[in-house]
């Protein structure tokens, strides 16, 4: 099964959407420093597949 671009973009948006807004069931059990860097590190991915989604 092949998957088109646009589709495999839409699916990683919508999955990355939805750890962003679960991040804080892990956050009891990672260091802040850690929890902060991964929620910058899921928001920066976000925006950069809504850019590339916009194609």
């Amino acid at each position: 099964m092949k998957i088109d671009k646009r589709a495999a973009i839409t699916i990683a948006k919508h999955a990355t959407d939805t750890a962003i807004k679960n991040s804080e069931i892990v956050r009891p059990y990672v260091k802040e420093k850690h929890y902060r860097r991964g929620l910058t590190a899921l928001n920066v991915l976000y925006f950069a597949l809504r850019f590339f989604g916009k194609e």
